[in-house]
């Protein structure tokens, strides 16, 4: 890989339960386990590993405990933001030494690598007063420091992380859980005037692969390390099911930004050219 080339992974919805325990039958552990096997074997050169949220199912401290020892087996620098599932002051007090605050008490922060700004947005609430602790929130104290963050870096290269997808995406079970309707005015409007200092936005939290611009931004989606979402544009109940785990792997430079997205545990023959294509039994 071109070292000019800024090469990074995008890993979310881990949901860390209490050791042993499952979820829809899967454990969460061992996803995790074998996603760190898989990136410290296959993309040992990336530059970092971004983790977007809802590291615990229950926001309870054995699963961010547990989540903290696993992490240490990954050989590539990390950054670790939190998500709807997530409790913002045990992941303070369990994982302070790998999370970073900022000035207001926010999980939030950004790095400046190889020409890029990378800029990670806590966008869990923050206020008891609410109706929906799963919808996306973003203050005016954050605001006021994402604006500051963009203005502070004189390339129009700014990649922004967060949990909540801040729009709509047509598909009424996950937008039910987006931004909330104020924030999401807000941040369609702070998009507008930023659109061309913005070069990307991802987002975890709907476990679903997806793409497309708001705003005159564009943003991407995956579907995260445990259950995925069922594909009902319709449906205002959350049904979810077990697809492949998979993570995301960025790639950027001046002039180009790809996202992949690797089913990493898909354990499928690989087949080498065309060859031997004939003859094989019906799987259809």
């Amino acid at each position: 890989m071109n070292d000019n080339n800024l090469k990074i992974i995008q890993v979310s919805d881990l949901h860390f339960l209490k050791d042993g325990e499952t979820m829809y039958g899967a454990n969460p552990v061992n996803r995790f386990r074998a996603f760190i096997n898989d990136v410290n074997k296959n993309q040992r050169n990336a530059d970092l590993v971004v983790i977007t949220g809802d590291i615990a199912h229950n926001g309870i401290k054995e699963s961010y405990q547990l989540f903290k020892e696993e992490l240490k087996r990954l050989d590539l620098p990390s950054v670790i933001m939190i998500g709807n599932h997530d409790n913002r002051e045990v992941v303070k007090a369990e994982l302070s030494s790998v999370t970073k605050i900022d000035d207001d008490g926010f999980i939030q922060s950004s790095i400046e690598i190889k020409n890029h700004k990378l800029i990670f947005c806590d966008t869990v609430w923050d206020n008891e007063n609410i109706n929906n602790i799963h919808e996306g929130y973003y203050c005016l104290k954050r605001f006021n420091w994402l604006e500051k963050e963009i203005l502070s870096f004189k390339s129009n290269s700014s990649i922004i992380f967060m949990h909540h997808n801040p729009m709509n995406v047509f598909m009424k079970s996950m937008d039910n859980y987006s931004f909330n309707d104020k924030d999401q005015e807000i941040i369609a409007k702070f998009l507008d005037k930023y659109s061309s200092k913005i070069k990307y936005l991802f987002f975890g939290h709907g476990h679903r692969p997806l793409s497309g611009k708001w705003k005159n931004v564009p943003y991407a989606s995956l579907r995260g390390l445990l259950h995925a979402r069922e594909l009902d544009f319709d449906s205002d109940v959350e049904n979810f099911k077990m697809e492949e785990p998979s993570y995301g792997i960025i790639f950027v430079n001046e002039n180009n930004l790809t996202f992949h997205i690797h089913d990493f545990m898909n354990k499928g023959k690989i087949y080498e050219g065309d060859e031997n294509y004939l003859g094989f039994p019906n799987i259809d």
